[in-house]
């Protein structure tokens, strides 16, 4: 049975409820040891660019939670592009649903932890994944998915979990870190994990840059009183976790309007999805692992 005992090891550190279901996406398993499938990826175009621009580079001790996903989407061919995750428990991630928009059965993909340069993390293959039962792309609404990998992270001092907020934060200083392109123009890449300082808006200040965001978002942008490392996501830096205090996540990163701003970055507010996330990740866990 997949009850409480058996999920309290790889529970996640917040508040358990029940909630909706999600729409889930099973990876065939005789899919996962093709060999062809690398994780690096640097050369391949990519739907999402997703890094961050400006900034400073990171240690992996200082954002243990980060993950990489190299993605390979099955649709009518296959599409290869990346996004960042974060580390929920040993077995789930947590990323952004359009990271596997319309991606169907015979996706591949494989999750990099554990290292600042993504070739050199401790790579997994992910198992399943499921977004949101609510998600829309047109009107970017409910950008949350979670992944299970098809075996346990080991935690160290450079993969640690993040720990979820069921308050609301404003005005506080936030960091988010990602790999990749490094400038809006020119689209430089780079193998190594990259930090920024982000300062949370708050929703009348939000609202009033946005009129028409949807629920669930929050709004941040680059700290302008820290010049040396000010810097944001670059065209989503898809999925990945926008944490205050090093690791207590409030947001991922979502989309940006760049007519509005290239530094104002739009975030899932993860406050507003903790019941989701509790029940679907267990659901997700109970399905990779043939519990019923």
């Amino acid at each position: 049975m997949c009850n409480s005992k058996t999920y309290f090891l790889f529970s996640i550190l917040t508040i358990l409820r029940k909630s909706r279901s999600s729409v889930t996406t099973t990876i065939p398993n005789e899919t996962q040891s093709d060999g062809s499938f690398q994780y690096e990826t640097d050369n391949d175009d990519k739907k999402f660019e997703g890094y961050i621009v400006g900034g400073q580079n990171a240690r992996i001790k200082d954002f243990p939670h980060s993950a990489f996903l190299a993605i390979k989407c099955q649709k009518v061919d296959y599409v290869h592009f990346t996004c960042g995750a974060s580390i929920l428990n040993q077995v789930i991630l947590l990323t952004a649903a359009h990271c596997f928009e319309d991606c169907e059965a015979g996706t591949k993909v494989l999750a990099s932890v554990g290292d600042r340069r993504k070739s050199k993390g401790t790579i997994y293959i992910i198992g399943q994944f499921a977004t949101h039962e609510e998600y829309s792309a047109r009107i970017m609404k409910n950008d949350i998915a979670l992944a299970v990998l098809t075996e346990p992270l080991v935690f160290s001092s450079t993969v640690k979990r993040v720990l979820l907020s069921r308050f609301e934060i404003y005005n506080k200083p936030a960091q988010v870190a990602g790999w990749g392109v490094t400038n809006d123009t020119s689209h430089t890449q780079t193998l190594y994990l990259k930090w920024t300082r982000q300062v949370v808006l708050s929703p009348r200040k939000c609202l009033i840059l946005v009129p028409k965001l949807s629920n669930g978002y929050i709004c941040a942008s680059g700290d302008v009183k820290h010049d040396k490392d000010y810097g944001y996501a670059a065209v989503g830096d898809s999925g990945s976790a926008l944490v205050v205090k090093g690791f207590i996540q409030i947001g991922i990163v979502s989309y940006k309007i760049s007519r509005l701003s290239n530094s104002l970055v739009l975030y899932t507010d993860v406050t507003k999805y903790i019941r989701w996330i509790t029940s679907a990740s267990k659901q997700l866990y109970c399905r990779q692992f043939k519990f019923t």
